[in-house]
């Protein structure tokens, strides 16, 4: 599931008609706002992120100590969620938002919240049961995607355009990636976000079964084609 902190803004070409990233004329561009690689210190905003994007599933499957454990996973190399596959979005010297992101193949990040999970464990067990329908299908990516797992910005600054230069930077490291799609997760349930990725030429391609043992959870794969 995926956290939208802002607008977006930039360009994009769909394979039926050219798509601005920005839904409005009036959505403002940040000024000096820039985007870097994250760094060790930035683990516990990447987690916050990551929670966010989930809707709380993180902190329900890992309980009180969701942060500590999730920060952990955030600092362990090579899986779809460590560190090196964030970017942080910067306004002078602030941090402002994250995103993360990852080439199809990139390691799942079973393994290492398993083992990192510690006394949660059977708790990660239990919900990950529960959840099976929607976590299986959001595991799940095609040769080429570029899938983006988490993108939010600071309460204290949305609106601002801040998002906009997350997702241009994503798309960025897409293309030089070689990736002939971005792709993303959305509730179904919130109308606001799926409406917004259409506006910017993301098309949905599949939703997840129902995880009814979880108040019906569903998501949306919306992919927008780079090739």
């Amino acid at each position: 599931m995926n956290s939208v902190g802002s607008n977006m803004t930039g360009q994009m070409w769909s394979a039926s008609r050219r798509c601005r990233l920005n839904p409005g004329e009036d959505e403002p561009v940040p000024l000096e706002c820039s985007v870097r690689a994250a760094e060790p210190s930035d683990a516990g905003r990447v987690a916050d992120a990551l929670e966010e994007a989930s809707g709380g599933l993180m902190s329900t499957m890992l309980g009180g100590r969701w942060r500590e454990v999730l920060v952990k996973v955030v600092l362990t190399p090579g899986n779809e969620m460590s560190i090196e596959t964030a970017r942080i979005a910067m306004v002078g010297d602030a941090p402002v938002g994250v995103a993360v992101s990852c080439a199809a193949g990139t390691p799942a990040v079973d393994e290492a919240l398993e083992q990192l999970a510690g006394r949660s464990l059977p708790r990660v067990a239990f919900f990950s049961a529960l959840a099976r329908p929607v976590l299986r299908f959001m595991s799940r990516h095609k040769s080429g995607d570029w899938h983006l797992t988490a993108l939010g910005v600071d309460e204290s600054r949305r609106g601002e355009g801040i998002g906009s230069v997350l997702l241009s930077d994503t798309h960025q490291r897409a293309v030089a990636h070689g990736a002939t799609a971005l792709t993303l997760d959305v509730d179904t349930s919130n109308d606001g976000a799926r409406r917004l990725y259409e506006r910017l030429c993301f098309v949905e391609t599949e939703r997840s079964g129902r995880a009814w043992l979880i108040g019906g959870a569903q998501v949306a794969r919306m992919n927008l084609a780079l090739a």
